[in-house]
């Protein structure tokens, strides 16, 4: 569920490049969102394909897929929301192909009106999508086809509507109306365990959360703070692309085997968490340092968000 408040934030966050006067042209912009992307996707897949296409390699791994290279191809471009077996070689990555389809959408229908009608007609076809599977038992669960496109529209066009309003009036931050808003997202938490077509109510419900954060006067919070706030951002989008792949390799089993180490029930969970965590976000690093800085430098200056 919480792929839509990253939906929506995204939306919020690009408002600016999209609707305001002397926004960036759909060119730009597209090219912008393929230098974001597709950098750090560069490192993700030459580790995939290492590891689950190299027979030397792949034997000693606990997970070996046996994916054609023809749905790594795809899985790379970010089709997975036009065809589901793309999900397979890094599940995470549908949202991004979905925040694709929707950026194209929104690059070149910029108007107030098309952003409605992308919020209601994506309304609409999320639930077709979530009817379908459920009426014909086909288990798309909530990330495949209709229902990742009708999400994303949603979201990232209430993003969109968000900066709009955000830059009207400016209200002070509230504890109690941050308060209900956080019951109102547990309580959908709970709901999608019970049916899927709670999450349709997702967007909206962190939209008012983004909202209400966006409110709050950043100068009341630390400089050291704000700095932990501010890396975390930095490398958020490579741990998300990362922490599958990361996973499947089983590092930690394989340090363990190799180091001849003894731990057993939660020590031996901490440890494999612990271990996960520092190599993801070493993976990260990595990837920002080598391949995204780089890459931008050459290909898009400093014009990338």
């Amino acid at each position: 569920m919480a792929v839509d408040f990253f939906f929506v934030l995204s939306g919020f966050i690009l408002a600016p490049k999209l609707l305001q006067q002397g926004a960036v042209s759909t060119k730009e912009f597209i090219r912008s969102r393929v230098l974001r992307f597709y950098p750090m996707l560069i490192p993700v897949f030459l580790v995939l394909l290492i590891t689950q296409k190299i027979p030397l390699i792949s034997r000693l791994l606990p997970e070996n897929h046996g994916i054609p290279l023809f749905d790594y191809l795809g899985a790379f471009l970010l089709l997975q929301v036009f065809y589901a077996p793309l999900l397979t070689p890094d599940f995470p990555l549908w949202s991004l192909s979905a925040e694709m389809f929707a950026n194209v959408l929104a690059a070149n229908f910029r108007s107030k009106k098309s952003i409605k009608i992308f919020i209601l007609s994506g309304a609409m076809i999320e639930l077709i999508g979530l009817v379908i599977s459920h009426e014909l038992h086909l288990y798309w669960g909530l990330t495949r086809y209709f229902v990742a496109i009708g999400r994303v529209m949603v979201g990232f066009n209430l993003g969109l509507i968000l900066h709009e309003k955000m830059q009207l009036k400016h209200n002070a931050f509230s504890v109690k109306r941050f308060f209900w808003i956080a019951i109102l997202i547990a309580l959908l938490f709970v709901l999608i365990f019970i049916t899927e077509f709670a999450v349709v109510f997702a967007p909206v419900a962190f939209f008012l959360l983004i909202q209400e954060v966006l409110h709050l006067d950043e100068n009341r919070f630390s400089e050291k703070f704000k700095a932990v706030c501010s890396y975390l951002g930095r490398i958020s989008f490579g741990i998300y692309v990362w922490h599958v792949v990361i996973a499947s390799i089983g590092i930690p089993k394989i340090i363990i085997s190799f180091l001849g180490i003894n731990l057993f029930g939660v020590s031996l969970q901490l440890f494999s968490v612990i271990l996960t965590i520092i190599a993801v976000i070493t993976a990260t690093e990595i990837s920002i340092r080598c391949f995204e800085i780089p890459i931008r430098r050459h290909f898009g200056g400093k014009k990338v968000y």
